[in-house]
């Protein structure tokens, strides 16, 4: 699973950086009732972000104090064993030719 990160920026000018972690996946599919593969809309995206935020405010409170969200994330990863040891975490893509 690919790492994502949110850079929010704020209304008053503040900022803050979440990674998506586990339990914040959980967090969304209990809250959307589904999960990312199934996400299709900037709302589905935002709600991650808000989730990973850790913000006690309601989503639609929240989104109302954001001027902007980015994200950024690594290569898909799989953990694989390799010969026959423990599972280790490779990325799933090439790197692009020079």
């Amino acid at each position: 699973m690919a790492t994502q990160t949110f850079q929010v920026t704020y209304e008053d000018g503040t900022s803050g950086e979440f990674k998506v972690k586990p339990r914040h996946l959980i967090a969304y599919e209990d809250e959307v009732g589904g999960n990312l593969e199934d996400a299709q809309s900037v709302r589905d995206a935002f709600k991650l972000a808000w989730i990973a935020s850790g913000s006690a405010l309601h989503f639609d409170e929240w989104i109302e104090t954001v001027d902007s969200i980015e994200t950024t994330g690594s290569a898909p990863a799989a953990e694989v064993a390799v010969d026959g040891g423990p599972a280790e975490t490779v990325p799933t893509e090439s790197p692009s030719p020079a």
